[in-house]
Order: C-alpha cells, then sequence, then structure tokens
C-alpha cells in the first residue's frame, strides 16, 4: 500500500438514483477534508422522457422484458463514459453500473461499492417475484456482473453478508473483498434528539422510504389496528401515490440529510421499516444514529446492521409487527434503552469518519495493485 501522504486522485462514479447520489456526494465531502486527496465527482441522473419509458417495466411481457438488464446496462453506458475520466483510482458505486466498464477498468484502478449483489436482490424478488422464465434476465445480468467484478482492482463489501455472496456465489477470494460499510455522520443525525417528547400519549411511529409498496408500507398500516394502543403515523415519502387512511400524517419534499427528515427523526419515539426487500437500506442507520429503537424486517443485512440494538419481525407479518410495536409502546424504558443502544452501536461501527479512512486505504491499496492481477 502506498504511504497515507502521498497525493491521491479519485474518481467518484455512480446512480442518482434513491441515495445513491447522497453517497457519492458525502464521499467527496470527506475525501475533500483529507490532505492530498482530491476527488471528482460524475453522478449519473435518473432518465427522464422518453428514456425513463425505454428503461421501465412492460407489465405484459414480466420477466421477458429483461428490466433490471435494461436498467443497469443503461446507466453501465454512462458510467463507462465517466470513467474516461483522467484519475489516480476510481470508486464506482454500485457493481451494477459497472457492467460495461471492463476495458476504462484496465486503464484506472477501479474500486466496486456493493451494497448488494445481482444474486440477492434477485432472491429478495426486489424487482418482482420470481417465475420459471427468471434465468432469461438473471443470467446475462449475472455474466456482466461476474466480469466487472473480476476487473475490478478491489470490491467493497459494505456488510459481511455482502460480502458472503461475493465469496459464495461470484467466487471472488477474501483478499479482494473489504468489509466497509460507508457509514453516516453520527453527530448530524443525533444534535436533535433531544427535543423529542418522552411524555406524549400516544406512540408516534415514523416510516421513511419510497417505493412504498415493496418497503411495506400496507403491512405497517394493517397492524396499526392490532396494536390496540394510542398511534401516530409520520410517513416520509416521495411516491406519488401515497393511499394512506385519514389520520396518517405524510411529509413530502424531505430530501436525503435534510433538516426536515432531521427533525422527523428527532420528534419520532419509534422508526418502522417493514420492507419486503432491501439489502443495506441508509434509513435504518439514520434512525439509530438519531437514538431511535427500530423495528424492522429481517431481510437483507439489516439484522446485521441492528445487532442487538433494534428489533426484528418476518416481513409480511403485520401480527408480528404489531405485537412488536406493542411491546415497545407498554414499555418506555426499553425504547429509550434500544435507542442508546443503537446510537452507540453507530458510534462504534458506522461512523463516517472512521469509515472514510478504512476506504482511503481500500482506495491506496487498489492503486498500487497491478492491473493484471484484476483481470
Amino acid at each position: 500500500m502506498e504511504p497515507r501522504d502521498a497525493r491521491l486522485h479519485v474518481l467518484l462514479v455512480g446512480e442518482g438514483d434513491l441515495s445513491h447520489g447522497a453517497f457519492l456526494r458525502r464521499i467527496a465531502e470527506g475525501l475533500a477534508r483529507r490532505e492530498n486527496v482530491t476527488a471528482e465527482t460524475h453522478v449519473i441522473d435518473a432518465p427522464r422522457g422518453r428514456r425513463k419509458r425505454m428503461i421501465a417495466p412492460v407489465p405484459r411481457l414480466g420477466e421477458l422484458d429483461l428490466q433490471p438488464l435494461r436498467w443497469r446496462l443503461r446507466y453501465s453506458w454512462h458510467a463507462r463514459r465517466a470513467l474516461r475520466a483522467r484519475a489516480d483510482v476510481a470508486l464506482v458505486n454500485t457493481q451494477s453500473v459497472a457492467l460495461l466498464a471492463a476495458g476504462p477498468m484496465r486503464r484506472t484502478p477501479t474500486v466496486l461499492s456493493v451494497d448488494a449483489t445481482g444474486r440477492q436482490y434477485a432472491a429478495l424478488e426486489y424487482w418482482r417475484p420470481r417465475g420459471r422464465a427468471a434465468f432469461a434476465s438473471e443470467l446475462p445480468l449475472e455474466a456482466l456482473e461476474r466480469r466487472a467484478l473480476r476487473r475490478a482492482a478491489g470490491v467493497l463489501a459494505w456488510t459481511e453478508w455482502t460480502a458472503r455472496s461475493l465469496r459464495e456465489d461470484y467466487g471472488l477470494s477474501s483478499e479482494r473483498i473489504a468489509v466497509v460499510h460507508p457509514g453516516v455522520d453520527v453527530d448530524r443525525w443525533s444534535v436533535e434528539r433531544a427535543v423529542r417528547s418522552a411524555s406524549a400519549a400516544s406512540l408516534r411511529i415514523l416510516f421513511v422510504g419510497n417505493h412504498v409498496r415493496r418497503k411495506g408500507l400496507q403491512t405497517l398500516l394493517s397492524a396499526l389496528p392490532l396494536v390496540e394502543r394510542p398511534l401516530e403515523l409520520h410517513v416520509v415519502s416521495g411516491d406519488a401515490q401515497l393511499d394512506v387512511p385519514a389520520g396518517v400524517v405524510v411529509h413530502r419534499g424531505l430530501t436525503p440529510g435534510s433538516d426536515g427528515l432531521r427533525r422527523q427523526l428527532a420528534e419520532a419515539d419509534v422508526f418502522v421499516l417493514p420492507t419486503h426487500a432491501d439489502g443495506t437500506p441508509w434509513a435504518v442507520l439514520e434512525a439509530m444514529a438519531a437514538g431511535l429503537p427500530v423495528v424492522a424486517s429481517d431481510v437483507g443485512a439489516i439484522s446485521e446492521l441492528l445487532g442487538d440494538a433494534g428489533v426484528t419481525v418476518s416481513p409480511k407479518d403485520p401480527r408480528a409487527l404489531a405485537a412488536a410495536l406493542r411491546a415497545l409502546a407498554d414499555d418506555p424504558g426499553r425504547r429509550a434503552a434500544l435507542g442508546a443502544r443503537a446510537e452507540a452501536r453507530v458510534r462504534t461501527h458506522y461512523a463516517e469518519d472512521h469509515q472514510l479512512d478504512r476506504v482511503l486505504d481500500v482506495l491506496r491499496a487498489a492503486r498500487t495493485r497491478p492491473l493484471e492481477a484484476a483481470a
């Protein structure tokens, strides 16, 4: 590995969808605070108009429409062009947008940031239920993903859950994988925690997420009457259509990291994410950093993120979710203890500044690694 004081110019490339664009910008901001490190960021914007329609699902074709592959190829084409920029090393988030980058990765040592593998997304039925024709879209996608992973100078697995799939499903050696979650700015999320009222008569529940059908909002709505305790539900979502009953408070226009979102976390009693399919959701760590007890589905890497600082339930199970919420509604002391453990766990395992130092170590190692060794 090269010395830490060596000059390094990093090229950051990735999609702008969901929280990924915010992730790249946070990495760039963190790198700018390091001596002798500069960063250039290329965030690939989501398609609009005709281009958006070209990669949209075609329901009547089902799995045969190859929508996950079409979506990734569109982003990969733009990522390939962005990787032409001169840099000492590149970080591409995620491997899904590096499917066409084998050539550029030969010229510039490239680290792939992986929140979840294609195999894991397929197993979670992230896009749609898997049917008999699932292989039609999964096989070509996996072949391109394998090629990108082989050509990378290093792979940044956000969780051990991810790393296990990289080893067992894709055949990567442990030496090529660094298990490093990018982390969150704990102080930024925790400063407003004290404004939350401890004497409120009802339990204030917060749900945060776009694509609310996949995120399990309906499961939460079905669970609420079963809790049989005074409750109020606040929903933060950018979805255009939300079918929620009267009494549910919907907050729109709150962007990732915004003051408004932090305020909602500060005022909540419990954060709930009954998602049906997720890998490593940022929202869970942000709620933990805000000192909130978290109730979430046991899918993807969520149980790994939470450790003993939260409650997990089976997905699509309103009764199990209701029981977990009832227990927390009846026990303010347990809510406080879980929230304190959650914040402490984030500070220990997912503090952004410490994690960024580890990311930098991976990038420096990739810069000095012979490119032919990554093939």
